[in-house]
């Protein structure tokens, strides 16, 4: 669920004038990658950042997972077609991948365990993987526990693509790999790092190994220190949309619900969801039904009237770890209107990824 130094050292302690977000930018970019990813039909864009000259790099494991390709383009404009992944680790979502450079730009890794809330951060990446070399600056609101690590919660704000990036502290020193945030409309500026300290050992793994061999590696962990015997948590929350659902595993056929109010269960609302496991992957169907209200007729004839309506669409898991799900299923795109005496979307759904964590 990564190193010479190329920054001056200014203190944690340096006061507020002592903090130049635009110096440290201006120092730190060069160093801050771009990584493109070809997942079967789809590309998935994120970031990562050099912590050896000779091309070794930070990134997030969820920006190469399932990839048969993979780029990595530096700040100067320099593309690398091939990489080999040195270290990676599900559970905390990191991967240590290395390219053929010589003579990189780097970003030196400080302290993790120094952090504390409050502190002043910088936060660089690929924003949407085009907007190359984004900057935003915040504090550390709060170091957090998940299952069997921590994250260091920011309101420095992130988007889709500045996964892998660095989160750094005053010194322009790396604190945190950005990995994800809660979903838009949920909450704002809620977002999260894994602390670097969990990197620390990746980087001076020796493994060597091409994307074929990190698929047949994946998935392949049991979780020993689970609670109670269970293999994953119950309760998981969208990064996309912020609901909750619960699950339950039965052999090789995972339930999954999603929680919805009491005045939509009064309604009869629900979603629900069937999936097999096939291979490394789930595999199944989800059925959701609402009721909807519409106007018909203009005037003093205008009545309003209701629809059940009611959707079964493919669904598809390909990562399951006790700390983060990946897939995909039909989603509407923002602005989609939906014509309720038709049960229609228009225009009609696309089939998105969604990433689910533990809540």
């Amino acid at each position: 669920m990564r190193f010479v130094c190329l920054l001056s050292i200014v203190g944690l302690s340096a006061g507020l004038a002592d903090f130049d977000p635009a110096a440290i930018a201006k120092r730190v970019l060069p160093a801050v990658v771009m990584i493109r990813s070809k997942v079967g039909a789809t590309e998935v864009s994120g970031s990562g950042f050099v912590v050896d000259p000779s091309g070794t790099i930070v990134t997030n494991l969820h920006v190469i997972r399932g990839a048969t390709s993979v780029a990595v383009k530096t700040h100067n404009g320099d593309i690398y077609d091939q990489i080999k992944v040195r270290s990676f680790d599900e559970r905390k979502d990191l991967a240590v991948i290395q390219v053929a450079g010589f003579g990189l730009p780097t970003i030196e890794f400080a302290d993790s365990e120094s952090i504390q809330p409050g502190q002043r951060v910088v936060l660089i990446g690929n924003a949407l993987g085009v907007l190359e070399g984004s900057v935003s600056t915040g504090v550390v609101s709060g170091i957090r526990n998940m299952e069997g690590y921590k994250v260091i919660q920011t309101d420095a704000t992130a988007n889709h693509g500045n996964s892998g990036g660095p989160l750094l502290n005053e010194d322009g020193r790396a604190i945190g790999v950005v990995t994800f945030k809660v979903g838009e409309g949920v909450a704002e500026n809620l977002n999260f790092a894994v602390p670097v300290n969990y990197a620390r050992g990746m980087v001076g793994a020796k493994d060597a190994i091409d994307l074929n061999e990190l698929a047949t590696r994946l998935g392949k962990t049991t979780d020993l220190f689970a609670k109670d015997g269970a293999t994953v948590p119950r309760r998981w929350k969208s990064l996309t949309s912020g609901t909750v659902r619960t699950l339950r595993i039965d052999g090789d056929y995972l339930y999954e619900e999603t929680e919805k109010s009491a005045e939509a269960k009064q309604r009869g609302d629900f979603q629900v969801g069937e999936l097999k496991k096939i291979g490394d992957r789930y595999v199944g169907t989800g059925r959701s039904a609402f009721t909807c209200s519409y106007t018909k007729g203009l005037g003093i004839y205008a009545r309003v009237l209701t629809n059940r309506c009611v959707f079964d669409d493919p669904v598809e898991i390909t990562l399951f770890t006790p700390t983060r799900i990946e897939g995909r299923a039909p989603e509407a795109d923002p602005g989609t209107k939906f014509k309720c005496w038709e049960c229609k979307y228009d225009p009609a759904r696309s089939v998105r990824p969604f990433t689910w964590i533990p809540e």
